[in-house]
C-alpha cells in the first residue's frame, strides 16, 4: 500500500511539475520528458507488435512443435522397426501378413526428423496431407488397382481420429489480444528485433513463467490429447505415407524406361534387377524427402509435388478426362452399330439420319437429327475422319464405316490402355527435346515449354518375320521406342546400307546386273579392314540432303527422303525403321538456330554435294513412344493406327502364341569389281547408320 502510494504520488508530482513548467514557458507540452518517454515506448511496442504479426505463422508452427506428444515419436519409431522386422521375416515366409510396404524408406526419412509427424496437425490431417488423401481416393481414374492399396485401413484410421482433437486444439495461432500481450513480454525481456530472432525464442518467452496463461493451457490440452490418441495418429501417419509412396511408385517412380543420364550410366549396357531396385529406392528416398519439405511449406508446394509424379506431358491429364467422357457414354448405353450406306452430301437420305445419330453420340455432330445430308453433317464427317487418320474428303470408304462400328466399350478400353502406357513412357521432364509418337506419324520439337515445330514423319513398316533367336514372329522394321541424345546434323550424307537390307534387297540386283552399282549411285567403301555398301550423296540418296543423328542401340535416326509422295498418306509406316522427315531442311535450320550455329551461307554451301557435319553444342533429347489415342488442341479425342499391334494385343492378348520356323535365307556374296564373289567380311543387322563417337 505504502509503495503503491509512493508511486502514485511521484507520478502526480511529475505531472504537476510539468504543468508548472509549461505555464512558466520553460517547455511546451510536446517537449515533456514523460510524454517523450511514453511516445518512445509506444513506438517500440508498435514495432514489436508488427514484428510478431509478420511471424505469426512461424510462431504457430513452433507452438505446434512444442505441443507434440513424445508418445507419438516413440510409437512411430517402434512401429517402423517392428514392420521392418516383419518384412525380413516375410522374405522367408510369404504367408506372413504385410504391415507396411515401404517401412525401410520411411524409417530412414522419419529418423532424420526425430520421428516427428509430417502429415498431421494434431490428430488430424494437415492441409498438405489432405491433398495426398484426396488424390489417393481418386485411384480409379488412374486405372490403378485399388485392392492393392490399404485404403480401407486408412479410411478407418481417419474415421477413428475424426473429431478427437479438443475444440481449441488447432487454435494455437495467437489471437490479436495475445499478440499484444506477447509484444509486451518480448519488449520486457529486451529481445532485439532482427532477422536473427527465431520463433523458438519468442515461444520460449510466451510459454515461460511470466508467459500467456491462456496459451499455456491450450498447449497443455493439445499435448494431453495427442498422447491419448498417439497410437491411432501413428497408424494414420504411416498408412497414408505408405499408400502415397505406392501411388507415386505406380504412377511414375517405378518406370525404368525414363532413366536420367546418371541412372543410365549406373545401369550400363547390362541392366539387372538389382540395379533397377537400387534406382527405384533412390527415387523413393528422393521423393519422400521432397514431399516432406513441401508438406512443411504448405498446400501449394505439396500440390506441385503431386503433379511432379504425373507423366511429364499434357496428354496424360487429357486422356484421364477423355476416359471419364467415354465412360459416361458407355454408362449411357454407348452407340448402336450402323450399316454402310451410299450418302451424297446435299441430298436427303434415311442413311444420313442414322449417321447423324451415330456422330452425335460421340460428340461430332450437334445439329438437328434429320435425313438431310447437309453441310453440318459433312463437317462432322470430315472432323471424324481427321481425328481417325482418314483422308479428309467426301468419300465414305469401308474403313470409315468399320471405324464407326467400333463400340464405345472398345474405345474406352483403348483410352485406358494408353493411360497405362504413359506410366512406362520414355519421356523425361526436359526443357528441349524432340517427341515422336509413332502411331501419330508426327514428331514435335519442344523448347522451354513451347512447341516450336510439329512435322509429319514416315516410320518403320509392319513387316513381320520369324525371329531365329526367339522363334516368334516379330516386326523386323518397327521403329524402336527409346530415348537418345541428338548429337549432330549432317548435310549431303552418305547412306551406309544396313547389312540386312544390302543382302536381301541390293545384292540380288547386283548379281542380276553388273552395272547396278554405278547406275544407282552406290559404291563399296573399305576402312579399317571393314567394307560397307554406301550410297553417294545427291538428290536420289535414300537419306535425302540431311540426316539427324542421335546414337542409340537400334542405330535409328531421322533423315530427309526423295520419296516425298509417301507423305500424302495419313498413315505412314513405310520405312525400314528410321524416320523420314517432312521439310527436313526447315528442321535442321531451326535446330542450328537454337544452337547458335546457323549462318545464311550454309544453304549455298550444301549445294556442293560434299558431306558437311555440324556437331551440336547443346545436345538435346529425342523421345520415341507409342500412343494410339491422343487428345488434340481442340480437345477432340483422336484414335490412331496401331501398326505394331502393341495396344490391341495388350487389351486382348493372343490366346496361343505358337513358335514359328525361321525361313532359311540364301545369303549371296558381295560381288567384287573383278566379278569374283568373296564371302562378306562382316555382318550387322543395324537399321540405320554407322555410330561415330564424338566427344
Amino acid at each position: 500500500m505504502f509503495k503503491e502510494g509512493r508511486r502514485g504520488f511521484s507520478s502526480l508530482g511529475l505531472v504537476l511539475a510539468a504543468i508548472l513548467m509549461s505555464s512558466c514557458g520553460a517547455r511546451t507540452a510536446t517537449e515533456s520528458p514523460v510524454q517523450e518517454e511514453v511516445s518512445v515506448k509506444e513506438k517500440e511496442s508498435d514495432k514489436t507488435l508488427a514484428f510478431l504479426t509478420e511471424r505469426r505463422d512461424e510462431i504457430k508452427k513452433q507452438l505446434l512443435h512444442v505441443a507434440e506428444s513424445p508418445e507419438f515419436s516413440s510409437l512411430l519409431k517402434t512401429r517402423l522397426e517392428a514392420s521392418l522386422e516383419r518384412s525380413e521375416d516375410r522374405k522367408k515366409d510369404r504367408s506372413l501378413p504385410m504391415d507396411l510396404r515401404y517401412d525401410d524408406v520411411m524409417l530412414d526419412f522419419y529418423s532424420e526428423l526425430q520421428f516427428k509427424p509430417v502429415l498431421l496437425d494434431g490428430s488430424e490431417l494437415n492441409e498438405g496431407a489432405k491433398i495426398l488423401f484426396e488424390e489417393l481416393q481418386g485411384l480409379a481414374r488412374h486405372l490403378l488397382d485399388e485392392s492393392s492399396y490399404p485404403l480401407d485401413r486408412l479410411l478407418e484410421s481417419v474415421a477413428n481420429l475424426e473429431g478427437s482433437n479438443p475444440q481449441n486444439i488447432g487454435k494455437l495461432a495467437l489471437s490479436d489480444e495475445e499478440l499484444k500481450e506477447a509484444a509486451k513480454i518480448v519488449q520486457k525481456h529486451g529481445i532485439a528485433l532482427n532477422d536473427e530472432v527465431k520463433a523458438e525464442q519468442v515461444v520460449a518467452l510466451i510459454l515461460g513463467e511470466d508467459g500467456i496463461e491462456s496459451l499455456k493451457k491450450r498447449v497443455q490440452a493439445r499435448e494431453q490429447s495427442l498422447a491419448a490418441n498417439a497410437k491411432q495418429a501413428v497408424d494414420m501417419e504411416l498408412l497414408l505415407m505408405d499408400a502415397w509412396l505406392k501411388f507415386a511408385r505406380d504412377l511414375s517412380i517405378s518406370n525404368m524406361n525414363a532413366l536420367t543420364d546418371e541412372e543410365q550410366e549406373f545401369m550400363g549396357s547390362k541392366p539387372t534387377d538389382a540395379k533397377r531396385r537400387e534406382i527405384l529406392y533412390k527415387r523413393l528416398h528422393a521423393h519422400i524427402a521432397q514431399l516432406g519439405q513441401a508438406l512443411n511449406e504448405g498446400a501449394d508446394a505439396t500440390e506441385q509435388i503431386v503433379r511432379s509424379i504425373y507423366p511429364p506431358h499434357t496428354q496424360y491429364l487429357k486422356l484421364l478426362k477423355a476416359y471419364e467422357q467415354y465412360q459416361n457414354i458407355v454408362d449411357a448405353g454407348g452407340w448402336k452399330s450402323i450399316k454402310r450406306a451410299n450418302i451424297r452430301f446435299g441430298r436427303n437420305s434415311l442413311a444420313a439420319q442414322a449417321l447423324k445419330q451415330r456422330l452425335a453420340a460421340e460428340g461430332y455432330y450437334h445439329g438437328e437429327i434429320d435425313d438431310n445430308a447437309d453441310d453440318e453433317l459433312r463437317n462432322a464427317v470430315l472432323l471424324y475422319k481427321r481425328t481417325h487418320q482418314m483422308e479428309e474428303n467426301d468419300e465414305l470408304p469401308v474403313a470409315f464405316w468399320n471405324s464407326l462400328n467400333i463400340s464405345a466399350k472398345d474405345r474406352l478400353a483403348q483410352i485406358g490402355e494408353n493411360i497405362k502406357r504413359w506410366r512406362a513412357t520414355y519421356l523425361l521432364a526436359s526443357q528441349y527435346y524432340i517427341y515422336i509418337n509413332i502411331p501419330d506419324f508426327h514428331a514435335e520439337l519442344w523448347r522451354e515449354g513451347e512447341r516450336q515445330m510439329r512435322f509429319p514423319i514416315v516410320v518403320g513398316n509392319a513387316k513381320r518375320e520369324c525371329s531365329p533367336v526367339t522363334k516368334r514372329m516379330v516386326y523386323v522394321n518397327a521403329t524402336p521406342l527409346q530415348r537418345a541424345r541428338m548429337l549432330y546434323i549432317e548435310y549431303n550424307p552418305y547412306w551406309n546400307v544396313p547389312r540386312r537390307i544390302e543382302q536381301e534387297e541390293y545384292i540380288p540386283k547386283m548379281h542380276a546386273n553388273p552395272d547396278w552399282l554405278q547406275k544407282n549411285g552406290f559404291e563399296y567403301y573399305s576402312e579399317n579392314n571393314y567394307t560397307i555398301l554406301r550410297q553417294l550423296p545427291g538428290d536420289s540418296n535414300a537419306l535425302g540432303r540431311v540426316k539427324f543423328i542421335f546414337p542409340n542401340a537400334e542405330s535409328t535416326f531421322m533423315h530427309d527422303s526423295p520419296l516425298k509422295g509417301l507423305f500424302r498418306y495419313p498413315t505412314r509406316a513405310f520405312s525400314h525403321g528410321c524416320m523420314r522427315v517432312w521439310e527436313p531442311m526447315k528442321l535442321a535450320r531451326t535446330i542450328l538456330e537454337n544452337d547458335g550455329q546457323w549462318y545464311d551461307a550454309i544453304e549455298q554451301e550444301i549445294e556442293d554435294l560434299k558431306p558437311r557435319r555440324i556437331v551440336l553444342k547443346n545436345r538435346f533429347d529425342v523421345f520415341s513412344d507409342y500412343y494410339t489415342v491422343t487428345v488434340d488442341e481442340a480437345d477432340y479425342v483422336n484414335f490412331l493406327a496401331d501398326p505394331y499391334r502393341y495396344v490391341r494385343d495388350a487389351i486382348d492378348p493372343p490366346r496361343k502364341i505358337k513358335d514359328c520356323t525361321p525361313v532359311e535365307k540364301t545369303r549371296l556374296a558381295r560381288p567384287n569389281p573383278d566379278g569374283s564373289l568373296p564371302p562378306p567380311e562382316g555382318e550387322t543387322d543395324d537399321v540405320g547408320t554407322e555410330m561415330i563417337p564424338i566427344d
